[in-house]
């Protein structure tokens, strides 16, 4: 029988009459369903939500989808281990939009180990100023009154969420 996944919205065939999500996708909710101690569990309809909301392609037997943050596109890893924060830096993870909100969001695993709890306008404000603070020569020293602009910006971003 024949059906479109309702994340992907790929046709997809199975003898369940009763299936709304394919194979791969339902995968990746059932991951996020069934938290490990260290993972938090999302419902599905959230999970469903953040997926529909980020998916890019399937190839093979991968689904692919792309990070809010950067638009990378990646995927989730395919076992149920939770991943530290130096473990496979580009394979995608659900994290909160705003801290303490139920909107959930794909993004890239060293993102969301690097966001934390910060709003996503204030981490947009950060990346900026360090991705400016870093297009500096590497083989210069860095100009002190360079290095505490930046410092009092992110201490101002910062105090900014509590």
């Amino acid at each position: 029988m024949k059906h479109k996944c309702d994340v992907c919205e790929e046709d997809f065939e199975d003898i369940d009459p009763n299936l709304q999500t394919c194979r791969q996708c339902q995968r990746i909710i059932n991951k996020y369903n069934n938290g490990s101690k260290k993972r938090k569990t999302y419902p599905p309809s959230e999970v469903k939500w953040a997926l529909r909301n980020a998916y890019s392609h399937k190839e093979n037997d991968n689904v692919y989808f792309k990070c809010e943050y950067t638009g990378i596109i990646s995927k989730f890893n395919d076992n149920s281990k939770t991943l530290g924060h130096f473990e496979e830096p580009f394979v995608l993870t659900l994290d909160h939009k705003y801290p303490n909100q139920k909107e959930l969001v794909v993004c890239l695993n060293i993102i969301n180990k690097m966001k934390g709890d910060i709003p996503p306008e204030q981490f947009k404000q950060i990346a900026i100023l360090l991705g400016d603070f870093f297009k500096q020569e590497t083989n210069k020293k860095i100009e002190p009154i360079k290095s505490q602009t930046l410092e009092m910006a992110l201490k101002d971003i910062c105090s900014l969420k509590k």
